[in-house]
């Protein structure tokens, strides 16, 4: 085995932080790279979801600097108690802006209560009819309608009789009215019923709708009551301690406020329409829902610009310009920005509405990497218009075992991709009752491996600044095929823009895994900031050389003729099929200059050479990586002189070993992104180039710059090469750990008065059904457990309940005294009951009696003050849990031993903390120029930090999983201990359902459907073994 240059070169920073790099071009970045400015820290969704407390508050701001955070975003979330917007509200915003303020940190603001943004928890739409969210509605009827039916449907637009065949239109033409009524259609045809609906009211808008976004004046509301409020409190800290204000997922419509299929409206969509197009939509409104062959794509493509730009300017433009004028940016992102059509439906296309956003955004959601238009679409109009800041809210439905090494991996892949502002999503305020499944998990305190976070944080810092300095290098530019997807899409058939999307995403999966940087031009954007300038295609900030073609069948006739001058000054355009055209969907067009293509493989053959023309880099890899996939992905960028390379290894499986030769040569730094230091790097020159190597570990990444106006520094790539290898011996003592756990998640209850108990029913069944009997009733809910042994060999234990301060607790008929001082563990909510003297061997019955208060206002997500929900208890204490062959857990003596496997099934189900483990091993000492490596092999945990005869040797939380401690070992005995930190997964789920560890968790995940009394858990702990290895 060969531990590779990366490894050497973590060496060499251990024993020169400084590092060499003198050029005065780079003194200031590299200053700067040590330590950057909070503006560029991460900054996470802080989730208000309770009654807010400034000495809580406090702690918590405080916790966010320790740990490396660089601000938050204050954000209203489910469970909230304080009044929204109220003055306590307003007083928390003051409180937490004035100690970030104190602490250097960033207090951003977001624009809602929960999302999407617009409705200001329900009080724009309470205003006027007017602003409340409109759609068009199409009813097929074989016969007139009555009208009362007609009433219900909503405001009549326009009835057309028609011959349909499935979603094909034949033919169509007003239908005959008589005093509103419709005429009988003739024989083989139908009337279709065109109507303005309303949105339909609903719990999640406070008993109100969204608004209709396409409406000014309903804007114009949203920034009265919310933008101006904010302002009138610390308006003065905009652009300094508060830098911008969220917005999350705008839309103009959506389905599920309407009774059919609909597409976007609003009173005035006619009227702009006919001022822009000539003619009136109204005329027209079968082939918005129906093919009617040719005669369809125009009016489409018409229609969607049309709502696209209103779009844009009533909620954009509008918020953009008033944060302009206020000395703050405009961030966030936009709803269901991933896919060509989920974005055509919601938003009409993403690319222009990020124009109007000082620092515009995405969302990504999951432990994956799949979404990769979402995060080319924002960063592209952000390389075009300058905008060095490109916020991601990263990580939110992860689930509880979301760790370092995936944070990393999913950050590396957006700042590949140019996205580089880490919007955390999400940090708890409270894990009280549902919060606790409100799309875990929470980076803050409640999380085991908090006390580590700072590791990861500066790393987010680093990289964030590095990609924000200096201008994204890209040759290609290629087309969004959004503009054929408005003239082929309809609400009531997607599958052709469907395979229109997978087709660019593969476009675009080949281009990033070939090494090409790009960006994407939207033709509305172009038609807008579009030029054609000394044989380059400009857009906005931007030029390049390459435009490709998707397989788009439609252009706009704008684009067309930038294309063609393009060609004319001896530009480069690649289209995939023909170069046929349909200019604004109706007028053939010829680009006989491109160069036709017949798929995505023979693109990148004639575009590839072409870059090399250009002096790109050539990236020679054969690992796995590339052969099969192409996961490496490269980010260029010119910083002050220098050109920056980061290399992306995308695979979480396979490491890379390549050669990159670079388009230039000089000095070639090396910049470590978790230490803030940069050292000179490996390299050779061939032909006035810089090679390197490239060696990247699973989901590994590399930083390097080269300087021309320095002189190059030849170095060759040294290896080290392991010589023998030691396995320590698997006899391990367990030296520390919190409390082991047993989580209680089903309970029987049942109402005072009712004489039978409702058994063995998950909590949330529980809670639902005692919300479903109204409010203000006593009630009692029994939790059971297991003790396999004397409780006097246990120890003292503990209950943790959440609430427990107006209940009555009884274990095996003895009251419990809930007292404060007994603390809390995990959440502050979570608080800790003494059952020492109570507990028996065998069953033991918890039961816990109140009166119930239902803890949302009704009709509304409107929390409120002492609102009871039944959730789980936890046992907690020094003891192991051991499964019976029947499935049930019992509480048995404390196994202080540890063998490799899976401490899961040792004893340790629930557990969530640190796990302290050790042994004195013989080490032999290392020969002159040799290193000892500490390689934990099959590490089941989100870190490990490693002590060797007492000193802090290090933390492994990333591949390969092993560090150097040749300068903490002696000759002879040396104490090795282990602290193994885990996640909040296996103490609170899911813990049955049906994907049994999901990529993609939300509330639904542990309400669903679950499996029977089958509990499902992750491993923990060191599955293989502990191998010394020495290295020369």
């Amino acid at each position: 085995m060969k531990t590779r240059i990366w490894i050497c070169i973590m060496l060499l920073w251990r024993f020169t932080p400084s590092a060499v790099c003198g050029a005065a071009a780079l003194d200031d970045f590299q200053k700067q790279f040590q330590s950057p400015p909070a503006e560029y820290g991460g900054a996470p969704f802080w989730s208000w979801n309770e009654t807010l407390e400034k000495d809580e508050l406090q702690v918590q701001i405080d916790e966010f600097a320790k740990q490396g955070m660089g601000g938050f975003f204050m954000h209203a979330r489910e469970g909230l108690i304080t009044p929204y917007m109220g003055p306590e509200w307003m007083e928390a915003v003051r409180f937490s802006v004035d100690r970030a303020s104190k602490l250097g940190l960033k207090a951003y603001l977001y624009d809602e209560d929960r999302w999407p943004s617009g409705f200001a928890s329900g009080k724009v739409p309470a205003m006027n009819d007017d602003f409340r969210q409109k759609g068009l509605v199409v009813v097929e009827a074989g016969e007139p309608l009555p009208p009362d039916r007609l009433r219900e449907l909503g405001a009549l637009v326009a009835v057309f009789e028609a011959e349909l065949d499935g979603v094909i239109v034949k033919s169509y033409g007003k239908a005959t009215m008589t005093m509103g009524v419709a005429a009988m259609p003739a024989p083989g045809r139908k009337l279709l019923y065109f109507f303005m609906q309303t949105a339909q009211r609903n719990e999640w808008y406070n008993g109100e709708t969204y608004i209709d976004t396409l409406n000014p004046a309903a804007v114009d509301a949203f920034i009265s009551v919310t933008h101006e409020e904010y302002r009138k409190a610390v308006g003065h800290e905009f652009g300094k301690t508060v830098p911008a204000i969220f917005t999350d997922e705008p839309e103009f419509v959506s389905r599920r406020h309407f009774s059919h299929e609909v597409a976007p409206w609003t009173q005035a969509l006619p009227a702009q329409f006919e001022k822009e197009h000539g003619y009136s939509i109204l005329d027209k409104l079968p082939l918005l829902f129906y093919n009617g062959g040719p005669a369809t794509d125009p009016v489409r493509l018409d229609f969607w610009t049309t709502a696209t730009e209103m779009f844009r300017d009533a909620f954009f433009k509008r918020i953009y310009e008033w944060c302009e004028k206020h000395n703050i940016k405009f961030t966030g992102h936009l709803m269901l920005e991933d896919t060509i059509p989920d974005q055509i439906w919601r938003v009409g296309a993403t690319m222009p509405h990020y124009e109007y956003m000082q620092m515009p955004g995405m969302d990504h959601l999951g432990r994956n990497i799949d979404n990769l238009l979402t995060a080319k679409q924002v960063s592209s109009v952000a390389h075009q218009f300058s905008r060095p800041l490109i916020l991601t809210e990263t990580y939110g439905c992860s689930g509880w075992n979301l760790s370092f090494e995936n944070m990393k991996w999913i950050a590396d892949w957006h700042y590949a991709l140019g996205v580089n502002f880490m919007n955390q999503h999400l940090s708890w305020y409270s894990m009280r009752g549902t919060r606790k499944r409100d799309y875990p998990a929470t980076i803050l305190y409640q999380s085991p491996w908090w006390k580590d976070h700072k590791v990861i944080a500066d790393y987010f810092k680093r990289a964030t600044f590095a990609t924000a300095q200096g201008r994204f290098v890209a040759e290609t530019l290629a087309l969004h095929p959004v503009t054929t997807a408005w003239a082929q899409f309809s609400p009531l058939e997607k599958s052709r823009v469907t395979a229109l999307n997978q087709h660019f995403t593969d476009l675009l999966h080949a281009l990033s895994g070939r090494q090409v940087d790009y960006d994407l031009g939207d033709e509305i954007v172009i038609a807008r900031h579009g030029a054609v300038k000394n044989g380059k295609f400009v857009v906005g900030d931007m030029a390049y050389n390459n435009v490709v073609i998707p397989d788009a069948r439609v252009l706009r006739g704008s684009t067309v003729k930038l294309l063609k001058e393009f060609l004319d000054q001896g530009g480069a355009v690649i289209s995939l099929g023909s170069t046929g055209y349909l200019a604004d969907a109706e007028e053939p067009v010829t680009l006989g200059k491109a160069v036709a293509a017949a798929d995505i493989s023979a693109a990148l053959d004639s575009l590839i050479p072409r870059l090399k023309r250009h002096a790109a880099m050539t990236f020679n890899c054969d690992s796995p990586p590339c052969a099969s996939g192409n996961k490496v992905y490269l980010h260029q960028r010119e910083v002050e002189g220098s050109t920056f390379f980061m290399f992306v290894n995308t695979d979480q499986e396979n490491p890379v070993t390549a050669e990159a030769v670079l388009p230039l040569s000089g000095r070639v730094r090396v910049w470590d992104l978790f230490r803030g230091t940069a050292l000179n790097y490996p390299n050779a020159n061939r032909d006035g180039r810089a090679v390197v190597p490239v060696n990247l570990g699973q989901a590994g990444s590399l930083l390097i710059s080269v300087s021309p106006d320095e002189p190059q520094v030849p170095m060759q790539s040294q290896i080290l090469k392991t010589g023998r290898a030691v396995d320590l011996p698997d006899a391990w003592t367990i030296a520390g750990r919190g409390p082991n756990a047993l989580t209680i998640d089903t309970v029987s209850y049942k109402r005072q008065g009712d004489t039978a108990w409702i058994p063995n029913v998950s909590t949330h069944t529980a809670q639902d059904s005692m919300e479903s009997l109204g409010t203000d009733f006593e009630f009692s809910v029994q939790y059971k457990f297991g003790l396999g042994a004397d409780p006097a060999s246990l120890g003292p234990l503990f209950l943790a309940l959440e609430q427990p301060e107006d209940k009555q607790i009884v274990l095996n008929g003895k009251p419990l005294k809930y007292d404060p001082e007994q603390g809390w563990w995990i959440d502050k909510s979570f608080r800790k009951i003494d059952i020492s003297n109570a507990v028996v061997k065998g069953k033991n019955i918890l039961e816990v009696r109140g009166v119930f208060h239902r803890p949302k206002k009704p009709g509304t997500r409107i929390y409120l003050p002492g609102g009871t929900e039944i959730e789980s208890a936890y046992v907690i204490g020094d003891f192991s849990v051991a499964q019976t062959k029947s499935g049930q857990f019992l509480i048995v003596p404390p196994n202080n031993t540890l063998s490799y496997g899976d401490m899961a099934e040792k004893g340790y189900p629930f557990y969530s903390g640190t796990l302290a483990v050790e042994q004195t091993a013989d080490i032999e000492k290392p020969a002159p120029g040799e290193r000892v490596f500490l390689e934990i092999r099959g590490l089941e945990a989100i870190t490990a930090r490693v002590f060797v005869n007492g000193a802090d040797a290090g933390l492994i939380a990333f591949h390969p999983h092993e560090l150097d401690i040749t300068d903490f070992v002696k000759p002879g005995r040396n104490a090795i201990r282990i602290e193994i930190t885990n996640s909040n997964r296996n103490l609170l789920g899911p813990h049955h359902a049906i994907e049994r560890e999901p990529l993609n968790v939300g509330p639904g995940t542990f309400e669903g459907s679950i499996l029977l009394n089958n509990y499902y858990f992750i491993p923990f702990g060191i599955r293989e073994s502990v191998r010394l290895s020495y290295r020369n």
